[in-house]
């Protein structure tokens, strides 16, 4: 699906950006409609969502890539998916993070020239995805929600010591070493 000649119009050196959008739908026949939440609608409805990734530089865009999301009740329906003319290879259940990390892999093999990625908040909630990408050596951009915890050195996991006599004793793991 990626246009491997159309970032050259654009030039090097521009980002990737990922986001989604969702299409109103009626009815329940239409592949991958599911009751979701719908960004033009701004509410949960029937609707399909597709994932895209687009490459940006200065006031230019482009179209690179783009996945229909389908949702698990889709999938764990093959009779509805066989109905509906969805191939077998693709009658397997992808979140829509997984989903935009296949795009950006499928960038980083045709040497699209990015400099960084851009997601919404929805992507950077997805710490998997984040570490990824690190792991990976690209640069991000993510918008992340504003009760993020974010910690200056790595944290230590443990049931803290109870305190005194009183009290329950502790059972849920916090972090003890520092402060987020």
């Amino acid at each position: 699906m990626i246009m491997e000649q159309g970032w050259r119009i654009i030039g090097k050196k521009g980002a990737l950006v990922i986001d989604e959008c969702g299409n109103p739908k009626a009815g329940k026949h239409s592949v991958a409609v599911y009751r979701q939440y719908c960004g033009n609608i701004g509410k949960v409805d029937n609707c399909q969502v597709g994932v895209f990734m687009a490459y940006v530089k200065g006031n230019r865009r482009l179209l690179l890539n783009h996945r229909l999301y389908i949702p698990a009740d889709w999938i764990n329906d093959p009779a509805r998916c066989d109905a509906a003319g969805i191939p077998k290879e693709h009658q397997v259940f992808k979140t829509k993070a997984e989903l935009a990390y296949e795009m950006i892999g499928e960038a980083k093999k045709t040497k699209i020239p990015f400099t960084h990625i851009a997601m919404d908040g929805f992507y950077g909630k997805h710490p998997w995805l984040l570490t990824q990408l690190e792991k990976d050596n690209v640069t991000y951009v993510a918008d992340v929600g504003s009760d993020t915890r974010v910690y200056c050195e790595p944290p230590e996991y443990q049931i803290p010591r109870r305190k005194g006599t009183r009290g329950r004793v502790p059972i849920h793991t916090k972090v003890v070493n520092t402060r987020s």
